[in-house]
C-alpha cells in the first residue's frame, strides 16, 4: 500500500482487491465488518445497507479461485460441521461485468452468460472445489464504484440467479468500503488499525472518500429586504423600500469532524 500512496504503482481492480483479501485474510473474525453496508437487490431495487448474513465457521479467504466459470475476485468459504458456506465478491473499478445475458431467458443453467449469475450456479452446484460439498448458503457481492446502484447490472444477474440453494445478490461500493473503514479505525488497534489507515488513504487518493466536515453558516444574518408593490394610476410598478441585506462574507469548514 505503501507504493500505492507515493504514487509509485497505479492502482487498479485487481490490486486494490489483493489488497481487500490480506486485510480479510490476516483479520477473519473481522472479515464481515468490512461488508457491514452491502445492500441487498430484492430484483428492483437495493434495500438499506445492512450487511451480509451472518456466515459461521472457519473462514478461508481465496483470491481469483479458477473455477468451471471463470475467476471470481474474491470468495470467502466458512466451513464448520455439517456445512459450509460462501460469500463471493465480483470488484470492479470502472468497468462493467465482462458477459451478460441477452433478453431471453437462458434455457438451462449451462446457457446462463451473466458473470455474477455463473458464479453462484458454480458455487450452488459445489463446483468451487472438487470433494466439497454443496454449500448450504452462496451470497454474491457486486463492488463497484459507482456512487449509485448500477440497476440494470442487478437486474440482469438477479434474473437468471437460480433459487436452488439460499442466497442473495448484494451490492457494495468501494465509497462504502471506505466509510466503513474510517469507522472501524476508531476501534481497531495494532496492525489492523495501520493496514485500515493505508487502506483508507488509497480509497481517499483514488477519490472514493466522503465528505466529513461540518458547515456552519455566520451568527444570525439579517433578512433581506423584499420589494412592495406600489399602486399608481398608470398599473404598478414596484419601489424598493431598502437595500438587500448583508451577504455572508464567510462559510465555515471545520476540517476532519
Amino acid at each position: 500500500m505503501s507504493s500505492f500512496l507515493l504514487r509509485k504503482t497505479r492502482v487498479t481492480e485487481d490490486a486494490l482487491t489483493g489488497v481487500l483479501a490480506d486485510i480479510l485474510a490476516w483479520w477473519p473474525h473481522h472479515a464481515a465488518s468490512l461488508l457491514t453496508r452491502a445492500r441487498r437487490f430484492d430484483g428492483s431495487r437495493t434495500l438499506e445497507p445492512s450487511g451480509v448474513p451472518a456466515h459461521v465457521g472457519d473462514l478461508v479467504v481465496a483470491p481469483w479461485p479458477r473455477w468451471p466459470s471463470g475467476e471470481p475476485d474474491l470468495v470467502l468459504e466458512f466451513s464448520r460441521d455439517g456445512g459450509r458456506s460462501l460469500v463471493i465478491i465480483e470488484a470492479k473499478l470502472g468497468a462493467q461485468k465482462s458477459s451478460t445475458d441477452g433478453e431471453e431467458l437462458p434455457l438451462s443453467e449451462d446457457d446462463v452468460a451473466d458473470q455474477l449469475a455463473k458464479y453462484f450456479i458454480d458455487a450452488a452446484n459445489g463446483r468451487d472445489r472438487r470433494g466439497a460439498r454443496v454449500p448450504d448458503r452462496v451470497d454474491v457481492v457486486y463492488l463497484t464504484h459507482h456512487l449509485f446502484a448500477p440497476v440494470e447490472e442487478l437486474v440482469a444477474s438477479h434474473r437468471v440467479m437460480p433459487r436452488a440453494v439460499a442466497g442473495d445478490l448484494f451490492w457494495l461500493s468501494w465509497r462504502d468500503v471506505e466509510r466503513t473503514v474510517h469507522l472501524e479505525l476508531e476501534r481497531a488497534v495494532g496492525g489492523r488499525h495501520h493496514a485500515l489507515r493505508s487502506l483508507g488513504a488509497v480509497l481517499v487518493q483514488e477519490g472514493f472518500g466522503r465528505f466529513r466536515g461540518a458547515w456552519s453558516p455566520p451568527e444570525s444574518p439579517a433578512p433581506p429586504s423584499v420589494p412592495q408593490p406600489v399602486f399608481w394610476t398608470t398599473g404598478y410598478r414596484w419601489h424598493w423600500p431598502g437595500l438587500v441585506g448583508p451577504v455572508p462574507e464567510r462559510v465555515f469548514f471545520d476540517e476532519g469532524r
